[in-house]
């Protein structure tokens, strides 16, 4: 009898990953069956807080109730002397059974205590011969054994292991996203004039000439709305107005590019929605943009789920995904702004870490894709720079990436960049 033991934490990925692995098939012959034998049953220690994560993977690895073994530590996850006393007793139970051929602890998650305990638990148990211990490396997605060695040989544990978004969601008891979100995986390529178009109004906007901009957000629901409120943009000299024949045109031109890219996407009409327009051009081509030229580049990096836009809840409370892309097992979330400034664009950076290790665990990379750069002025200056640097003082940058203006102007550089991240560079 192969026994594979994990302890539980707050985060359900690795001790998913790790046993989704171990069970496949598809697994070298000789690793499977003498290096890391394929686990016959698999001892889950877990505390109250954790028992449904627990019951969360179990359901996912389809794995039979009969070949789990469960040790509920309750609320005594730091009581060093208990786990072992535990497991090393429940060691014992199974050795009445069975022989024990091996024993497999990977003690990636859960807490230190329970690391300790199980290992004490297990070096004390001496009717077993061969005893492995493993951990998961988050950044190369791969078994480290205690000798150094590294599994799969080739290629990572996301060759092995798949997972859709949806089941994601569910092994985090996340409510799951609504089926039509993720079903919008076919947003319209955009053209290369239209972006083009999009990234010359933010740079004007970045360069000072607000009022492209602004416009949308004083658009007419009214005539008199508009004439009013222009008087009063007339008295500022903050912004400098654009000749309204000028700004027709540029309405014109962005009306064109809209109803020829997305129009039947949205199954709006875009004439007459300026609230939406307004939307738009502040940050959804910018993901939309992201989207597509992720969807070109899907297959090469043999990606195998992909979704945008899609809203969940945890603890009661919504927030939003911009883009997520899965590679077998292996989560990439992205946060898009069109803004440049130093303090929003580090906002989004905390903010796009912290959910992507939410339901991805520290296996997951985290990219911010903005229109910042290193090139401005005052606090906005080397401002991709400045946040590569905010990351890697809480060891972040490991699994954080931050893609800038310079980087996603080019179409042909900004996927050479998304290949690099994907493929682990």
């Amino acid at each position: 009898m192969n026994i594979l033991i994990l302890s539980i934490g707050s985060n359900p990925m690795p001790n998913f990953i790790v046993p989704g692995y171990l069970l496949s098939n598809k697994r070298d012959k000789y690793e499977r069956e003498s290096v890391l034998p394929k686990p016959d049953k698999i001892m889950f220690v877990y505390s109250t807080q954790t028992a449904p994560f627990k019951n969360l993977i179990v359901k996912q690895l389809n794995f039979d109730d009969n070949k789990v073994l469960n040790i509920n530590l309750e609320d005594n996850q730091r009581k060093y002397d208990l786990i072992k006393k535990r497991v090393l007793d429940k060691l014992y139970e199974l050795k009445k059974e069975n022989n024990i051929s091996s024993i497999h602890l990977n003690y990636t998650g859960g807490t230190k205590p329970m690391a300790v305990g199980i290992s004490s638990a297990v070096e004390k148990f001496t009717k077993c011969n061969k005893k492995i211990y493993s951990d998961l490396s988050p950044s190369k997605l791969t078994l480290t054994l205690r000798n150094g060695d590294e599994y799969p040989i080739n290629g990572t544990m996301a060759d092995f292991v798949k997972l859709t978004i949806e089941e994601l969601y569910e092994l985090h008891d996340l409510q799951k996203p609504d089926p039509e979100k993720l079903k919008k995986k076919n947003s319209e390529l955009y053209s290369e004039e239209f972006i083009k178009f999009l990234f010359n109004k933010n740079g004007g906007y970045k360069s000072g000439d607000k009022d492209f901009y602004d416009k949308w957000y004083l658009l007419p629901t009214t005539s008199k709305s508009y004439k009013a409120r222009k008087e009063l943009r007339k008295k500022s000299e903050k912004y400098q107005i654009m000749e309204e024949d000028e700004l027709n045109d540029e309405l014109e031109l962005l009306k064109y590019y809209l109803k020829e890219s997305i129009s039947k996407y949205y199954q709006i009409e875009i004439s007459g929605d300026w609230k939406f327009i307004s939307a738009f051009v502040s940050g959804i081509w910018l993901e939309e943009y992201l989207l597509s030229v992720i969807l070109e580049i899907k297959d090469e990096c043999k990606l195998t789920d992909l979704a945008w836009n899609i809203e969940t809840k945890i603890a009661g409370r919504k927030f939003e995904l911009d883009v997520i892309a899965i590679k077998g097992c292996e989560t990439f979330v992205f946060s898009c702004t069109t803004d440049f400034s130093s303090g929003l664009c580090k906002s989004k950076a905390f903010e796009v870490f912290y959910r992507s290790n939410q339901i991805g665990g520290e296996v997951s990379k985290s990219i911010l894709v903005c229109m910042a750069d290193n090139f401005g002025s005052g606090s906005n200056s080397r401002v991709v720079d400045d946040i590569d640097i905010d990351m890697s003082q809480f060891d972040a940058n490991k699994n954080f990436y931050i893609l800038g203006s310079e980087d996603i102007r080019d179409k042909k550089n900004f996927k050479e960049k998304l290949i690099s991240i994907f493929e682990g560079e």
